[in-house]
């Protein structure tokens, strides 16, 4: 592997161990994933399908979790991929990753997570719990069709949002976005086909305690302390900094 992965740039080096293909001998008789210690990303597809598989963890090497790497594990109920790394490294979740797991009910992610990428959690129908670390990207329909999910924040970090990236989760009702990301959510249909979603907007830190760079945002200073409330379906909501 040359290092390059995701869109052409470069995210831990060169010469890194990448398990390709895994197999059901990876699953213990629990159903835990068991990935050698000097792996440090899944390949494509590397665990697609099986079906042994219940539970993700001690995945704290790896950096890159590739397209569809566990696509179709129907069975997978949990995704550990919290590290205790001491030097931490910049991880990725691959288009597709997770797509279609329909059992898969909670991910806990950590902050060296910088890209959830296209459909990496779509149409995982019983997912209830996610909570998002300081991401730069969101891909498209990175959840759509998550059924069950119910809450979200998305966190000041994150520069890019996709399209219907929330789409159809039918039982979404409050998600909370930081400012600078509302225009872009309502230009690309990011909660689209869930009903009853209430969007919360939340007024953007002070300057000199936020890195955050807004470059699709262009929304008046004059609202971050004003509360304001659309009559739509997709209602949104915008809250005085004095109630943060």
């Amino acid at each position: 592997l040359t290092g390059k992965y995701v869109n052409g740039e470069e995210w831990i080096g060169e010469n890194v161990d990448v398990l390709v293909t895994g197999s059901a001998n990876d699953v213990d008789s629990y159903g835990w994933l068991k990935v050698p210690d000097e792996v440090y990303a899944l390949g494509p597809s590397a665990y697609s399908g099986v079906k042994t598989l219940k539970a993700i963890g001690g995945l704290k090497q790896i950096c890159v979790i590739g397209e569809q790497a566990f696509a179709g594990c129907r069975d997978l109920e949990i995704a550990n991929l919290l590290t205790d790394e001491k030097e931490p490294r910049i991880r990725i979740v691959g288009p597709n990753a997770f797509a279609g797991c329909t059992s898969l009910k909670r991910v806990f992610l950590d902050d060296t997570f910088r890209i959830i990428d296209e459909g990496a959690f779509s149409y995982c129908e019983s997912l209830e719990e996610v909570v998002l670390p300081d991401v730069l990207k969101i891909g498209d329909r990175a959840f759509a069709g998550c059924k069950k999910l119910q809450t979200i924040e998305i966190p000041d970090s994150v520069v890019e949002i996709g399209s219907e990236v929330f789409k159809d989760c039918k039982a979404l009702q409050v998600v909370v976005i930081p400012q600078h990301l509302a225009e872009q959510c309502e230009k690309n249909g990011t909660f689209k086909n869930s009903p009853r979603v209430q969007i919360i907007v939340r007024p953007e830190k002070a300057k000199e305690q936020q890195n955050v760079k807004t470059p699709d945002a262009d929304i008046n200073e004059n609202i971050k302390n004003s509360i304001k409330f659309k009559e739509n379906k997709n209602s949104f909501c915008i809250l005085s900094s004095q109630l943060i």
